[in-house]
Order: C-alpha cells, then sequence, then structure tokens
C-alpha cells in the first residue's frame, strides 16, 4: 500500500545468513613413477603381456595402479610415442668405411655451410660420340665415365672448385682426384680416381672398374661424383665430401623438347647438380663450374683432345 508517495519499506535489518561450511580438501597424490631408475617395473601381469604384444617399453608409462603399478588399461590406451617398437625389427653390420663415410657425411652436414646449384645439360651429341667410341669394343665407355672426366676438366678451367677448406684458409690442388660413390647400405664406398684430368676417357672407364673392384681403405679425393641416374631420379641434393668443396650428382637421362633450327625436337638431357662449401665456393664459381662442364658435355669431341 503506498503511504506519503512513498513505498513504505520494514526497517528491521536482515537476518544474518551463515557462511557454508567449506569443503574438506583431500590431497591426491600425483602419478607415481612405474619403478624407481634402474630398477624393475612393477607392472601386472596382464600389462606386461599387452607390452610385449604392442611392442611398448613399460618403463615410459606412468602407471595408476597401487603405488604406481602399470595396469593393463594404462598399456592398453598409452599413445603410440610412449613405448618404442621393438617387434619385427632387425639389425645389420655394416663395412667399416661405410661407418667412416656416415660419420664423415653427418660431420660435413653439420658444419659446411652447403648450397646447390642444378643446370640441364643436352647429352645427345655425347650418347653419339659414345656409341661411335664403343662400336666393337667389348669394353664399353658409359656417360657416367664421360662426366667425371668433364668434371675434371672443367675443375681445371675453374680452379676455385678443386679446393678445401682447412681451419680458415683455402688450400687449392693442381691434380683433379675424384672420389666415385658406388654401392648402397653396408655396401657404400667412394674409391678415388687419381689426376682425372689427364686421362682420357678409355682411361677413366678403366680406371673406374678397378677402382670398384678395390678393397682398400678410404682416400680422399679433391672432389666427389655420384650418378644417381640408374634410380631413375631426376635429380639429387648431395652431401659435400669435407674437407673437399664439391660433390656433383647426375640424375636420369629423359627426353625434352628443345628447339632446333626453328623446329621443336625431341632431345635427351639430364640435371647436374653441384652441392658446395660456401666458404670456398661462392655461387659465382659453381656457375662458372657448371656452366665448363655443360660446355664439354654438349661439345664431347673436346674432351678427345
Amino acid at each position: 500500500r503506498r503511504r506519503s508517495g512513498r513505498w513504505r519499506t520494514s526497517r528491521r535489518p536482515p537476518a544474518p545468513v551463515a557462511p557454508a561450511a567449506a569443503a574438506p580438501v583431500v590431497p591426491v597424490a600425483a602419478p607415481a613413477p612405474a619403478a624407481p631408475s634402474g630398477g624393475r617395473v612393477a607392472a601386472s601381469p596382464l600389462a606386461r603381456k599387452e607390452a610385449q604384444a604392442k611392442g611398448v617399453d613399460l618403463s615410459r608409462i606412468v602407471g595408476t595402479g597401487p603405488g604406481g603399478r602399470v595396469t593393463f588399461d594404462d598399456v592398453h590406451h598409452a599413445p603410440a610415442q610412449a613405448g618404442v617398437a621393438q617387434a619385427h625389427a632387425s639389425d645389420y653390420a655394416i663395412s667399416p668405411e661405410a661407418a667412416y663415410l656416415a660419420a664423415k657425411l653427418a660431420h660435413s652436414a653439420q658444419t659446411a655451410p652447403h648450397y646447390y646449384l642444378t643446370m640441364d645439360i643436352q647429352v645427345g651429341k655425347a650418347l653419339s660420340l659414345l656409341e661411335e667410341l664403343n662400336a666393337g669394343e667389348s669394353e664399353k665407355i658409359g656417360l657416367g665415365d664421360l662426366f667425371v672426366k668433364a668434371a675434371a676438366n672443367a675443375a681445371v678451367a675453374v680452379p676455385d672448385v678443386n679446393a678445401s677448406w682447412l681451419d680458415g684458409i683455402v688450400r687449392q690442388y693442381q691434380r683433379v682426384d675424384i672420389n666415385l660413390v658406388v654401392g648402397v647400405g653396408e655396401g657404400l664406398r667412394a674409391p678415388v680416381l687419381i689426376g682425372v684430368e689427364n686421362m682420357s676417357l678409355k682411361e677413366v672407364s678403366e680406371a673406374s672398374v678397378t677402382a670398384m673392384e678395390d678393397e682398400s681403405p678410404y682416400m680422399a679425393g679433391t672432389m666427389t661424383v655420384q650418378n644417381l641416374g640408374a634410380f631413375g631420379l631426376s635429380s639429387a641434393a648431395p652431401v659435400v665430401h669435407t674437407p673437399q668443396a664439391c660433390c656433383l650428382a647426375l640424375g636420369a637421362v629423359v627426353d625434352s623438347a628443345a628447339l632446333v633450327d626453328g623446329k621443336v625436337v625431341s632431345t635427351p638431357k639430364l640435371a647436374a647438380t653441384l652441392a658446395a662449401d660456401h666458404r670456398v665456393v661462392d655461387g659465382a664459381v659453381g656457375a662458372a663450374w657448371l656452366a665448363a662442364l655443360r660446355a664439354l658435355v654438349e661439345n664431347p669431341a673436346k674432351l678427345l683432345l
């Protein structure tokens, strides 16, 4: 009811409200590790059986059972990364030379500032020349042999690539010694051909055959060539074999369209990729060497001089 133009309100203060009793805090124990470092993992028999079936390392699973015991559910629901797969695996030994090369390439990849240059090279004239040279011969000269010879001659024309980085100095070599990467896996090897710039194509081919059969320990040359065309790869980005500064990788020969005398014709080509250590060979020098290589391969008669 309205009185004196105001709403009538009670002047009695509200009764105090007692605060709600706080809920008791129950401490929650953190999951205990499955076992102390170096000790036996506490796990149920079913958990062990499941871990063996899944190839899971029990020591990497936090157990939810009493005292941190690993249960079947812990193993069954463990994410894939919680374990290390052991099933269906096998180990094999590698040769001392393959182990040495693996360590050498790992060190090179971590310490040498690599860069890569790729150039397409027409090989039609080179293949025609090889067909003439191999006619009636029992031992054939391959396209890879021709590229090894061309790589050496190009290094003579651009000598800055035939060098090494040695603790703050660059050492340039007067002779071109080329390592050939052969084999795969445990049989990986890199025999060396000495003084390739002074060899004929036939001598390069013969030396390559002899080197591949040689079981002598690894000896570093001044640059490396690897031919991956047999695997059907269009190109590859190799690792430099330090202290060498350059490694050449060859891709497969493929047919390409080219304009010759105003007509589109099909010509064979391959991609040559140079991996270089930038401390020794900058981009301009690397490009000049690739251009010299291409000029020799596309005009292969020069390799016979």
